[in-house]
């Protein structure tokens, strides 16, 4: 048989993502791979990033390049959130000879199969709702912080067209620019909150949900049967 190459995301979904695929079979469990998720869980560092079983090949890599191993043929099936995706498909982390989206299906995996769940939202220092919602009624330019531009460009010109914003790319501490005052609010990713309290921030209002995706190069033909395992294809097309 085959092995599938499956890129797994280095970050909070990365647990999540090879206890999905391990559920195909005992032919994807991988006890070294699951020996070096729980030193992780404790605090450890990996170095490790590639793990081998019967079924698959699994890659460890930067959830971001994941889309463009996909797109590409570089590997055969893989799981990301949504942002990671169109972000992927507009152009931000697009690069030479990459497809845009069009070498791969997506599939939406919704709240299901034990993913950590998020949401877009705008976000400022607490208590800065009231001067956020007076700038929104004037004719004030907005200044929004964030990772995601095409995303939040998109939400803010449909919510609000008659209101001019500035978006200020960041890459990475997104909350410090309203910390100091150089955004008026940020755009951003919001799980449980928890960091947004410790850093006294609050969420103005919420966008839209950020679910978990599986991406699957449309070349990979054994992959119906893959799917099919996990009865998925017929209704969560995304």
């Amino acid at each position: 048989m085959k092995q599938l190459i499956i890129p797994i995301p280095i970050n909070r979904m990365e647990e999540g993502a090879y206890n999905f695929f391990a559920r195909l079979g005992k032919e994807f469990v991988n006890k070294s791979y699951e020996e070096e998720l729980e030193k992780i869980r404790q605090g450890g560092e990996s170095k490790k990033y590639c793990f081998v079983s019967e079924g698959a090949v699994y890659v460890r890599a930067r959830s971001r390049d994941i889309p463009a191993m996909i797109d590409c043929g570089e590997g055969d099936i893989s799981t990301v959130a949504q942002d990671v995706k169109i972000e992927y498909e507009l152009g931000s982390t697009t690069g030479a000879g990459a497809m845009s989206g069009r070498g791969f299906t997506s599939y939406n995996l919704g709240g299901g199969f034990g993913f950590p769940q998020s949401r877009y939202c705008l976000i400022g220092v607490r208590g800065g709702k009231v001067n956020w919602d007076r700038k929104i009624a004037g004719d004030e330019i907005l200044v929004v912080a964030t990772e995601y531009p095409y995303l939040a460009k998109k939400y803010l010109s449909r919510k609000y067209p008659n209101t001019i914003f500035d978006l200020m790319a960041s890459t990475g501490k997104t909350e410090n620019a309203v910390r100091v005052r150089n955004a008026d609010a940020i755009f951003e990713i919001v799980g449980s909150g928890e960091t947004l309290r410790k850093n006294d921030l609050e969420i103005f209002e919420e966008a839209m949900q950020n679910p978990t995706l599986v991406l699957v190069n449309n070349a990979a033909g054994r992959l119906t049967d893959i799917l099919d395992r996990l009865k998925i294809i017929s209704t969560c097309q995304d």
